[in-house]
């Protein structure tokens, strides 16, 4: 779950340059705010459901709700301003960075379907699920990551890790809407 943060500013200091990993870097580190609003709303879900496992599908909804209405206008400030936030930094990692950042807002949508059903499989206890689903979005990042790198720069680091996520989050998706229409 944490690997792409740990490892892709090295991949792309020794690809690109140390330069180019700072701006990855601050716009990693601002994008994870995003990212931590659907992943400690699937924890309140996980404790929530932990202990009352036949209301789950009530909290899921809850949960979807509250990511929604907190997640959705965050994606629109970060795209609208986010170039501004990283002007905090220098200019140059706003010119270098805010394309990087808007994707990476973007990609908190999927990251959030993907947050939801990982807690699902582990109130079901399902945990081989879950690393399955951490594993796909890390080796995707990773290799999409090192395959685009070289050809289109640091932006590319931003679509490997929304394509890692969006394909996980299809998947996932729709197993989770299949759970409320009843075609398990």
């Amino acid at each position: 779950n944490v690997m792409p943060g740990l490892v892709l500013p090295i991949l792309i200091a020794n690809m690109i340059s140390p330069r180019e990993a700072a701006y990855f870097y601050t716009s990693w580190s601002i994008s994870t705010l995003l990212f931590m609003i659907p992943k400690q709303i699937a924890q309140s879900l996980f404790a929530e459901s932990s202990n009352f496992k036949d209301a789950l599908d009530k909290f899921i909804i809850r949960s979807i709700r509250v990511i929604s209405l907190i997640l959705i206008p965050s994606v629109f400030i970060i795209l609208i301003f986010g170039d501004k936030l990283l002007l905090f930094y220098g200019s140059e990692y706003s010119q270098s960075g805010s394309d990087l950042l808007r994707i990476f807002a973007l990609s908190s949508i999927p990251l959030a379907i993907c947050s939801i059903y990982t807690t699902i499989k582990n109130v079901e206890s399902h945990v081989r699920i879950v690393f399955l689903v951490n594993a796909i979005i890390a080796i995707i990042t990773l290799i999409g990551s090192y395959f685009l790198v070289g050809r289109i720069g640091l932006i590319g680091v931003g679509y490997a890790w929304f394509l890692g996520n969006m394909i996980v989050a299809i998947g996932t998706g729709f197993s989770i809407i299949n759970r409320f229409t009843g075609d398990h």
